[in-house]
Parts: structure tokens; sequence; C-alpha cells
């Protein structure tokens, strides 16, 4: 789909599956475009702004996307309305990332720092309100939120050291109440969906 030197990655669907969401740096900062499946491979920016915009998801009815951008408080989570284009900044700092939209797009899982400065699983409204902490293990760094399709559980991983420990899958109830993990391996378990 794309060709273009810069590093096109992390894409993302769009829910009609006819297009793709991805970042790049193909501007002078990161931003995310999209490029239809059946076009003429042009990448539409969907961002433009100060600092660097990347993780894109997109809810479930294809209005709003989510994503993670660092402009002048750090890592944040953002929306963007697709149809007006305006956008508003969810955290409040702290290395929030890594957004994704539970399947009824009522909740917006993502990772912050804010309570134990390593990294936690969050839920919160689509417009910012009702953040609640999902993950409460300060020794370790639980990242990379998915939803399952029926939106009852989470997956996500979990490592003593996010440079060089070791990774392993969890899954854990929606309301956080519950955790599993899945694996364990030596290896780096990572980026469950």
């Amino acid at each position: 789909l794309t060709t273009h030197q810069a590093r096109d990655e992390d894409p993302a669907w769009f829910p009609d599956g006819r297009s793709l969401a991805f970042h790049s740096g193909r501007e002078s900062n990161q931003e995310i475009f999209r490029i239809a499946l059946d076009g003429n491979g042009e990448a539409i920016p969907v961002t433009r702004t100060i600092g660097r915009n990347i993780l894109p998801a997109l809810s479930p009815d294809g209005r709003q996307m989510a994503y993670t951008g660092n402009r002048y408080m750090g890592w944040n989570v953002y929306v963007r309305d697709l149809t007006t284009n305006n956008d508003e900044r969810l955290t409040d700092g702290h290395g929030a990332c890594r957004p994704d939209w539970s399947p009824d797009g009522q909740q917006i899982a993502y990772v912050s720092q804010k309570a134990d400065g390593k990294g936690d699983i969050w839920l919160m409204k689509p417009d910012g309100s009702m953040k609640t902490r999902a993950t409460f293990d300060d020794k370790h760094y639980d990242y990379y939120p998915a939803w399952s399709p029926d939106g009852r559980y989470l997956s996500y991983a979990k490592t003593p050291d996010k440079e060089t420990g070791n990774w392993e899958i969890y899954i854990m109830t929606a309301d956080g109440q519950h955790h599993q993990q899945v694996t364990r391996h030596p290896a780096r378990d990572k980026f469950p969906d």
C-alpha cells in the first residue's frame, strides 16, 4: 500500500474495512495518515499538529480516532472527531498512551504511568471522564491493552523491566477485578490482540 521512504508504522483498520490509519514521519513530524485500500496509494494526513502523533485507534462507528500525541505535556491520549477534525486531549500527561476502543465504543483502555511511574492499564469514557485504574501491580509495567471482541475482557502484557525484562501476556475482566496469566515463556511475549 505504501512505498514512501519514511517509516509507515502501526496500521489500524477503519471499521468499514476500506482504509487504514497509520503513523509516519513522511512530513516534518510524526503524523497520522489515512490510505484507502482501493485508491491510488495516496496517504492523506489526518493530523497536522506540533509534536508527534502516533498509534491510531478507530472507534467502532468510525467517527472518532483515539491516538497518542506528544505536544505540550508529554505523551497523552487524544480523540479526534473525524467529521469536524476537532481534537481533545483526554489525559494529563504521565506517559499516557496506546488507546484501544471497547467494541461498544463506550470505553477506551489506555496506559498511564500516573499511579506508579511504570505503567498501568486504565479505562475511561471517550470524553475523558470516569478514569479508572484497572491494574495495580506497582512492581511491573502493564502495557498494550486490547479488548476482546465481545468486550468482556482485556488482554495486556506485563514485565518487571520495560527494556530488558521478560514480557508475559495476561487477560483480565473488563472491570479489572480478575486477572490471569496466559503465557509463561522466557521469550518476550508482547502486543496481544
